[in-house]
């Protein structure tokens, strides 16, 4: 019996010692870094207007923008875009910013 008493004294002691787990906390952000929502909202309008001129995932270069801002949201790293789009005679040319700061911008620009 006292034997059985010293093992629940140790399975205490052992559950006692464990650290507790942290809450998850969310990274800190530098002063000018934009949050998730931000980057969100500064990507929307692009995409918008991406849709108005029926640029969607059946283009190559599209899906490969969309990779390359799907990063940028998730991530939070600032992005320079510079994709070839010979369907359209164009190039898909911007800057996704993490800076509050700077301006995030896509534009198609002539491809010569």
């Amino acid at each position: 019996m006292t034997e059985n008493m010293e093992n629940t004294d140790n399975i205490s002691t052992i559950k006692q010692q464990q650290p507790q787990q942290q809450p998850q906390q969310q990274p800190k952000l530098l002063p000018f870094q934009k949050t998730k929502e931000e980057r969100v909202a500064d990507i929307k309008p692009i995409i918008h207007r991406l849709n108005e001129f029926n640029l969607n995932m059946s283009y190559e270069p599209i899906r490969k923008m969309y990779k390359i801002i799907n990063e940028y949201i998730k991530e939070g790293e600032s992005h320079k875009i510079n994709i070839a789009f010979p369907e359209v005679k164009r190039r898909i040319k911007g800057f996704l910013s993490d800076d509050t700061r700077k301006e995030t911008w896509v534009k198609l620009e002539a491809d010569d």
